[in-house]
């Protein structure tokens, strides 16, 4: 039972696709910052225009093509 309003839910959507919500944005925004904490200096935007649907393996070489080196393996970012 919901004690904040009293209600018991009837129905609970998940939304794993993104159809409902755009998580990607977040997604993106999260990489960039994380990616730059780890010596990878990169934009939202440069985050959408590198990373929007690819894998992790294309992901892992775009990184090295991109900055050089690859992120270090204690530190790699799962999809």
């Amino acid at each position: 039972m919901n004690k904040l309003f009293g209600l018991k839910p009837q129905l609970i959507i998940f939304d794993h696709d993104g159809v409902l919500i755009d998580s990607e944005i977040v997604w993106h925004r999260v990489n960039a910052a994380e990616m730059t904490q780890l010596g990878f200096p990169l934009t939202v935007e440069k985050s959408i225009e590198l990373f929007s649907d690819i894998t992790q393996e294309e992901f892992e070489k775009v990184i090295l093509q991109e900055f050089g080196k690859s992120v270090p393996a204690n530190n790699a970012i799962d999809f």
